[in-house]
């Protein structure tokens, strides 16, 4: 019965009630991410029954929005404004848009996002001097590192590989924005420094390489 039971305490959206000290009846709405693809409205459902019977004493309904509009903006003219180009049609393939979500103590709730206003064959991407700047062990377990990456300019689908050395990045194939990012590395069996440092690559969309 437990699996079962398994793939709906799983599900990424519950309802879930409990009483509380005071005999109050507490109905909460959990949802595990922060987005939704649009802007919906549901209701949690309140049923009363009595053991003998199939038809509620009472039903009672609550509206429950999950997501809603934060901010709107004009493009072109906010393009404009910021020195993309008056022109909207080759604004867009010079600007795009990073989106992020933060606490009052601007710590990041989810992963950034971002909008590009134009497909990336058209845009004008730069070719970022993008590399591997150190790599230093940490943990004194041979398995955990710390990989600093920078560029000069937005690294698009930045990736990272290990090639025969199995593990896990902390994060990979992203949007670098910022001069420098800390990666961390775990391998799946101990390995020495110099080893990984050899055999790391990273790359990225506009690398020469694969164009």
């Amino acid at each position: 019965m437990l699996q079962y039971a398994a793939q709906d305490f799983f599900n990424p959206m519950i309802v879930t009630g409990r009483l509380s000290e005071k005999d109050q009846l507490e109905v909460y709405a959990i949802l595990d991410e922060l987005e939704v693809p649009q802007n919906i409205t549901i209701k949690v459902l309140i049923h009363i029954y009595k053991w003998e019977s199939l038809e509620p004493l009472l039903s009672l309904e609550y509206p429950i929005t999950l997501a809603v509009l934060v901010a709107t903006m004009d493009v072109p003219s906010a393009f404009n404004t910021v020195d993309c180009g008056s022109d909207y049609a080759v604004a867009k393939t010079k600007c795009f848009f990073h989106l992020h979500l933060m606490d009052q103590n601007n710590n990041h709730l989810v992963p950034f996002n971002y909008v590009f206003p134009e497909k990336l064959k058209n845009s004008n991407i730069a070719n970022p001097n993008l590399k591997i700047d150190s790599v230093t062990a940490i943990g004194g377990d041979g398995k955990s590192f710390e990989i600093i990456l920078t560029t000069d300019v937005i690294a698009l689908f930045v990736w990272l590989d290990s090639h025969d050395i199995t593990g896990r990045f902390s994060e990979n194939g992203f949007l670098q924005v910022l001069p420098s990012k800390n990666i961390t590395f775990t391998a799946d069996e101990p390995v020495s420094l110099e080893l990984l440092t050899e055999t790391l690559t990273v790359t990225h969309l506009r690398d020469p390489t694969y164009l």
